[in-house]
């Protein structure tokens, strides 16, 4: 009897992206909306996530570099965000995650669904920023 063939390929795929290696710091001064960290080592443009003493999370882009230490921008709010907070990299390319189900749907500018459908399933994860393809060459 032979078994049924299993397509893992979504699943390696999520598998892929996944950072095995957590790269973090700490908030070490927040002057306005400039977030200023001890590490984590992250190139500019990357995401990071700051996370609170009180368990919620927000999402900063790595705008630049001062005297060793890494400034961040916050994408969401900040609100309570305390000394010794650990900032944690996200490591990898930042991208997007894309399939047919994203086709009729309201996203936020994370490419999360704002509207009430059911969830959206990835069929792989493109870029942000790339090199578009010339008007005259696509189908």
């Amino acid at each position: 009897m032979n078994a049924p063939e299993i397509d893992l390929s979504r699943y390696e795929a999520i598998v892929n992206r996944i950072q095995p290696i957590r790269m973090e710091g700490e908030v070490v001064e927040l002057v306005g909306l400039l977030i200023e960290s001890r590490g984590p080592a992250a190139a500019l443009g990357e995401f990071c996530e700051v996370r609170k003493r009180d368990g919620r999370v927000f999402r900063t882009q790595v705008v630049g570099f001062r005297n060793g230490r890494v400034l961040s921008m916050p994408l969401e709010e900040t609100g309570g965000v305390c000394l010794g907070d650990r900032i944690i990299a996200r490591g990898g390319q930042s991208g997007v995650e894309v399939s047919s189900g994203l086709l009729g749907r309201v996203l936020n500018g994370f490419g999360t669904p704002m509207d009430d459908g059911p969830p959206i399933h990835a069929d792989a994860c493109r870029p942000i920023e790339g090199t578009p393809t010339s008007p005259l060459r696509r189908a």
